[in-house]
């Protein structure tokens, strides 16, 4: 799939030592991956999921397919993550 990155989340991804093969990746679901609506923009999609073991979230407006931000994983975040795969 095409996507678009703000100059935010290029800055961030830069930053971050996160390239754009390791976030479409985590977008076009070639890795495990849990996708949950954002808590704080209801026009945001969040994608978490570990690729080549480092742990990432992209934020992403679906409706447009424009990469709003890029992180690294929050370690609740992990723990969740690990938890709903195993079923916990």
């Amino acid at each position: 799939m095409k996507y678009t990155y703000s100059v935010h989340s290029t800055e961030r991804m830069k930053e971050r030592n996160i390239s754009k093969i390791e976030v479409e990746a985590l977008l076009d679901n070639l890795v495990d991956r849990m996708v949950s609506k954002s808590k704080s923009d209801d026009q945001a999609i969040l994608y978490m999921g570990f690729v080549e073991q480092k742990g990432i979230v992209v934020v992403l407006n679906p409706k447009t397919n424009n990469v709003i931000t890029v992180r690294r994983i929050r370690k609740n975040e992990e723990k969740y993550f690990y938890n709903k795969k195993k079923g916990v």
